[in-house]
């Protein structure tokens, strides 16, 4: 009868065991989705760091070339102005 109750205690630790094991195994995916998933969160916050970088930079030079049209069209009209009354 004791070996037959040590086989009953072997098997149902055998079993608790088994189930903290997938228990573990679970928590361990779940740990891997949640560290994939902040990765990829670091990932989108990286690409968007650099995406408004670009933006920032591409909306400068768009400035820049708008400044300097602007300075142009002046000295071409202060031209014009000068020269319409220089020969009216």
């Amino acid at each position: 009868m004791s070996t037959k109750s040590s086989d009953s205690s072997r098997d149902f630790r055998l079993k608790e065991m088994e189930g903290r094991m997938r228990a573990m195994e679970k928590e361990n995916e779940m740990l891997r989705q949640k560290l994939a998933g902040q990765a990829s969160s670091s990932t989108l916050h990286v690409k968007t760091e650099e995406l408004s970088r670009q933006y920032k930079d591409q909306l400068s030079a768009m400035r820049d070339e708008k400044d300097q049209e602007i300075q142009r069209l002046r000295v071409r009209r202060q031209r014009l102005t000068r020269d319409c009354f220089r020969y009216p």
